[in-house]
């Protein structure tokens, strides 16, 4: 094959691939949960509550995030790459997976947006 060729063959699939993304990342929802159990160790989840306690260390932020409904208080470990605009008090939607730490489970979080 020419290279001419396979620049038009690769810019085809690479497009092809780039719709394909922007199609699925639209329909991926995370499941909303109220409380954390055992049997979701490893999956990753939403978690809409109130911060209830900010601590900072040098490399991580832990959250006590206490749920709306009240069913449960949740822990959420964030390892943040710059400065956190969120306060206690602020009602916040968490997505992270799932770990479990000296028998509890806590939120490892790739996201927390303020509501």
């Amino acid at each position: 094959m020419q290279e001419k060729t396979i620049y038009k063959i690769s810019l085809v699939v690479m497009v092809c691939g780039l719709f394909f993304l922007y199609f699925y990342a639209d329909n991926v929802d995370l499941k909303s949960v109220d409380k954390l159990d055992s049997s979701m160790t490893d999956e990753t989840v939403s978690v809409v509550g109130e911060i209830e306690r900010i601590s900072v260390a040098e490399k991580a932020t832990f959250i006590k995030l206490s749920n709306v409904e009240k069913v449960r208080d949740t822990e959420v470990i964030l390892f943040p790459e710059g400065e956190l605009f969120i306060v206690e008090g602020d009602v916040v939607e968490v997505s992270g997976t799932v770990e479990e730490y000296n028998d509890q489970q806590e939120i490892i979080a790739d996201k927390i947006v303020k509501k």
